[in-house]
C-alpha cells in the first residue's frame, strides 16, 4: 500500500522502525498538531486516561514541565496550556550570548519533579544546534519524558532517533520538501502503546458502545483519527527518499559552503548577526539586522537582488532546497549600508531581524 510504503521511506530517514505491529511513525497534520497531540494526551493521562500504562504522562500540581527560551510557539505554548490545565509549573533552559541553549545547566533546570522535557533541536530563528545529549540524559534519570521538535533537524541533518534516545519527536513535511499539511510524530514503541488517544473518531477505534468505553486500535493507528491525507503522505515519501538518495551528509556540506558565505554580512557596517557567529554547531539558518531600516524593506531589497527565495518572500522557508550559492556581491553590500543610511526607523521600531535560508 503506498500509504505505508511512505511511512517506511519517512521512519527510514529517521531512523525509526517501521515494521508491522512495530510502527513508530504517526501521521499527523504537522508538527504544531503532533504536538498538540502529544499535550492533549497527556492531559487525558492526567485525568485518568488510558488506564495504569499512561500514568507515566501524568501531572499533577507540583510536577515540572520544562522547555527553552528558544522554543517556537508550537512547542511552547501546548505545554504552557498543559501545565495551566494540571497545575504543573512551567520552567525553561536560559540561553547563552549566542543564543544557544543552556544545556549544561540540566541538573539544575531538570529536578526529581520534572515530567516532561521539550526542546527543539535547532533554534528556528537563530540555527544553533541544540546539545540535546545532556539534556535527554538528564530527563531520563529523574524519569522524564523527553520531546524533541525535530522541524529543522530533519530537512538538515542525518537525524537517528533510536540513537539520540528521544522519547517523542515532531516534525513538519514542508520543511523536509514535502507538501503542506502534514507532518509526523515519532515515538518510542512502548510509548505509543502506553499513551492515550487525544483525536477520536472513524479509523482509530475497534469496537464501540453506547453503554461502555471504546476499544481503540494499537498505534499508530490510535493516533490518526479520520480519513488519511493518502496523497500528502505519499509524496512525504517521495521527499524523504529524495533526501537519502542524496545523503544528508551531502546536503550538510553543502549547507556548511553557503552559510560561510551568508556569516559574511556580519563584516558589513551596520549589520549584525544574531545568533552563533562561527559555522559550528548550526545550521543555515542566519539571523541579522540592519540598524536603522525595518526587517520587511531589508526582506524586500534582498528579494528584489535575487537573493531570496523566488516566491517573493523575503523569509525563505526553513525546507526550501538549498540549491544554490548564495553569496552578497559587492553591490549588494554598497546597497545595504546605503539603505541603512537613508532608511529610518519603519513604524517606530528601532531595530529588529530579518532572516535568510541557506
Amino acid at each position: 500500500m503506498a500509504f505505508e510504503d511512505a511511512r517506511a521511506k519517512v521512519a527510514k530517514l529517521v531512523g525509526a522502525d517501521s515494521a508491522e505491529g512495530e510502527e513508530e511513525i504517526v501521521v499527523t497534520a504537522g508538527a504544531t498538531a503532533g504536538l498538540n497531540l502529544l499535550a492533549t494526551a497527556f492531559g487525558n493521562a492526567s485525568l485518568g486516561r488510558g488506564g495504569e500504562a499512561a500514568k507515566r504522562f501524568a501531572l499533577k500540581p507540583g510536577d515540572e514541565i520544562v522547555v527553552t527560551k528558544a522554543e517556537h510557539h508550537s512547542v511552547l505554548l501546548p505545554f504552557q496550556e498543559l501545565a495551566l490545565r494540571t497545575g504543573a509549573t512551567l520552567k525553561w533552559f536560559d540561553l547563552d550570548e549566542e543564543g544557544r541553549v543552556r544545556s549544561d545547566t540540566a541538573n539544575e533546570v531538570i529536578t526529581d519533579r520534572t515530567k516532561i522535557v521539550a526542546v527543539t533541536h535547532v533554534g528556528n530563528t537563530t540555527g544553533a544546534i541544540t546539545d540535546i545529549a545532556p539534556i535527554i540524559r538528564r530527563a531520563h534519570e529523574v524519569g522524564a519524558v523527553f520531546v524533541l521538535d525535530a522541524c529543522q533537524s530533519v530537512p538538515h541533518l542525518k537525524v537517528d532517533f533510536h540513537a539520540l534516545d528521544v522519547d517523542f519527536a515532531a516534525w513538519s513535511a514542508h520543511k523536509m520538501y514535502g507538501p503542506t499539511g502534514v507532518g509526523f510524530l515519532y515515538g518510542k514503541r512502548e510509548m505509543l502503546e502506553a499513551l492515550p488517544p487525544a483525536n477520536f473518531g472513524g479509523s482509530m477505534v475497534e469496537l464501540a458502545w453506547m453503554d461502555q468505553e471504546a476499544q481503540y486500535m494499537e498505534p499508530p493507528a490510535r493516533f490518526e483519527a479520520g480519513t488519511q491525507p493518502v496523497a500528502q503522505v505519499v509524496a512525504a515519501g517521495v521527499a524523504a527518499e529524495w533526501l537519502m538518495n542524496i545523503g544528508m551528509e551531502n546536503l550538510e556540506a553543502h549547507e556548511r559552503t553557503i552559510t560561510d558565505e551568508l556569516l559574511k554580512m556580519g563584516d558589513i557596517d551596520g549589520i549584525r548577526i544574531l545568533g552563533p557567529r562561527s559555522n559550528k554547531e548550526r545550521i543555515g539558518t542566519v539571523a541579522f539586522e540592519v540598524e536603522g531600516v525595518h526587517p520587511h524593506d531589508v526582506g524586500q531589497f534582498i528579494d528584489a537582488q535575487g537573493i531570496a527565495h523566488p516566491r517573493r518572500t523575503p523569509l525563505r522557508a526553513a525546507g526550501a532546497p538549498p540549491l544554490r550559492r548564495v553569496c552578497l556581491q559587492p553591490r549588494v553590500q554598497r546597497h545595504l549600508q546605503f539603505g541603512r543610511r537613508r532608511a529610518g526607523p519603519h513604524r517606530g521600531a528601532r531595530q529588529s531581524s530579518s532572516v535568510l535560508w541557506s
